[in-house]
């Protein structure tokens, strides 16, 4: 489904600076260059989805190449969707053109003032701080590039006594708002070396490196850093993914000794999945995800939540939800991945679905890259 006519949840948001304890549910040591690996599984689930991590494979090395021309995308099931700035569907479509793919795709155009996809979360973010000065809680905001606006979430209650306050917000607004209005049913929880290994309480996604040095990827949520990581590696500086003042729920720890290897824990008993390639999370994918809480799921993502908002007044961009709840305490920094390609990085879950963080927004961490083959 694509980010048009979304109807999004409502949601006001918890922050959880620890996960819930999961001590038992962390299985035995593993040494992290342990080749245990379900290749025929791998397989299977790649050819399952190959189309759509191709798609964002390729998704990829266009925001790498091209991020100002680029205001969203989408996979359809079937073919990708790409909706460019106003100037750019002859630069991005000529891209397109000159990779080696059957994929198809199809191109249009943004209405003139379009926002290129990273720079959204920055106008998301000015909405929820004029909420914020004004006195009103927001629960997210999310801008929709097909119409050009931003959509505001904000609390029901009180909303006779905020009305005049949220319309002089809206007026002063760069771009046209649209607000409705929410209850606190649906709270989003942040579910507080190869990756998917235990993080304290919480779980590790990917190896990533910066510069000759390696390090694990997490969610920036989960403040409590471990001085070892599974148990066995010890733990360095940690860096979050931040821009401008935008945050991302994702962050980097660096990690001593042992080798780096680019794989990935998926089960309790040590299997592990090689990661190959990075993709550009789209809605419409079907994605596996990792997490001690709940173990290994596959889930449907289906809509963009934008900057969500916590009770703490502490703020997450970039976050993507799913159609169901897969995930519970514990699974908090978990990867988000499909086949042989890293997704995302998770962050906490609603009554009726989970949020994660694409790690296209972990390149907001200076010289950092994703480990791959």
């Amino acid at each position: 489904m694509k980010l048009k006519g979304t109807a999004m949840r409502v949601i006001l948001t918890a922050l959880l600076t620890i996960c819930l304890s999961i001590a038992s549910a962390i299985g035995p040591s593993v040494s992290l260059a342990e080749p245990i690996d379900k290749s025929q599984e791998t397989q299977e689930q790649a050819l399952a989805f190959r189309d759509q991590n191709e798609f964002g494979m390729l998704m990829w090395d266009t925001l790498e190449t091209y991020p100002q021309f680029v205001a969203d995308f989408a996979w359809e099931g079937d073919h990708g969707s790409v909706l460019t700035t106003a100037d750019g569907l002859s630069v991005i479509r000529d891209f397109f053109s000159r990779q080696n793919t059957d994929l198809k795709i199809t191109f249009t155009v943004g209405q003139p003032g379009v926002i290129a996809y990273f720079d959204r979360a920055s106008v998301e973010m000015s909405i929820i701080a004029a909420l914020n000065d004004a006195n009103v809680v927001p629960l997210n905001a999310y801008y929709d590039p097909y119409l050009d606006k931003v959509v505001a979430i904000v609390l029901e209650q009180g909303r006779e006594e905020a009305a005049q306050r949220i319309e002089q917000v809206v007026a002063r607004a760069s771009k046209s708002v649209e607000v409705r209005y929410g209850n606190v049913e649906d709270v989003v929880q942040l579910d507080a070396t190869n990756g998917g290994r235990g993080y304290q309480a919480c779980t590790g996604a990917f190896i990533a490196m910066i510069g000759s040095s390696y390090g694990i990827l997490t969610a920036s949520h989960f403040t409590t850093i471990p001085a070892k990581y599974h148990d066995s590696i010890p733990t360095g500086a940690t860096v979050s993914a931040v821009s401008g003042n935008n945050a991302y729920d994702i962050r980097f720890t660096y990690l001593a000794g042992d080798s780096a290897t680019n794989q990935v824990m998926i089960d309790s008993s040590g299997v592990l999945r090689t990661i190959t390639n990075t993709g550009v999370v789209s809605t419409g994918m079907y994605l596996n995800k990792w997490g001690f809480g709940t173990g290994f799921q596959l889930a449907y993502v289906s809509g963009y939540a934008g900057c969500v908002t916590t009770i703490t007044s502490q703020t997450f961009c970039g976050q993507y939800y799913t159609s169901s709840k897969v995930t519970d305490g514990g699974d908090s920094g978990g990867p988000w991945f499909s086949g042989n390609t890293a997704y995302g990085v998770h962050s906490g879950h609603t009554a009726s679905a989970s949020y994660f963080t694409p790690i296209a927004y972990a390149m907001n961490i200076a010289n950092l890259k994703i480990r791959l083959s």
